[in-house]
């Protein structure tokens, strides 16, 4: 056999393999822009129920030191209410969107004014009227359906409570 021949027929294999390869693979179920488009349009709104309606039934929050928060959709519906009543002013935007099979972590950053009382488990916490900006990486783990099942939003609590007045910063003389 000819080398130029041998050449043909290994490109034309590859070629194949590769094809076949591309075709078989498993395509995501979700289009993760505009599933986040879609989150982003109900929290800009303060739209608590909308919000609720991407996760599923039994869906998770879990605090920023991966602790569980709340469980099920009233609670996760209840959560985002008192936030949005705290910070009626509040507007995320993403930074970035990254994504692979059931997982989609969101780079995001908010902006918000604390000028109403936010529930706290001692009771309601009196607002300072200070702003805070808040980058965060929002990591999501769906359904096959599509819906958030687990929610881990991690954030600088400290800096944040420091940005609204909940802890004093030393300073400097």
């Amino acid at each position: 056999m000819k080398k130029s021949n041998l050449i043909k027929i290994l490109t034309g294999l590859i070629f194949s393999l590769l094809l076949c390869g591309c075709c078989n693979q498993k395509k995501d179920v979700v289009d993760f822009k505009l599933f986040g488009d879609k989150i982003l349009k109900a929290f800009n709104a303060h739209d608590a129920t909308a919000l609720t309606k991407f996760y599923s039934d039994d869906a998770i929050l879990f605090d920023v030191k991966g602790d569980e928060m709340v469980r099920g959709k009233a609670a996760i519906e209840k959560y985002y209410a008192e936030y949005f009543r705290a910070f009626p002013d509040v507007k995320m935007e993403y930074a970035q969107i990254i994504a692979s099979g059931d997982q989609v972590c969101f780079e995001i950053v908010m902006r918000a004014t604390f000028t109403g009382p936010l529930a706290g488990p001692e009771g309601d916490i009196k607002p300072t009227g200070l702003k805070s900006v808040t980058k965060a990486a929002f990591l999501a783990k769906l359904t096959p359906e599509g819906l958030i099942k687990e929610d881990r939003t991690y954030y600088d609590e400290l800096n944040w409570m420091k940005q609204l007045g909940l802890i004093k910063q030393n300073e400097k003389k």
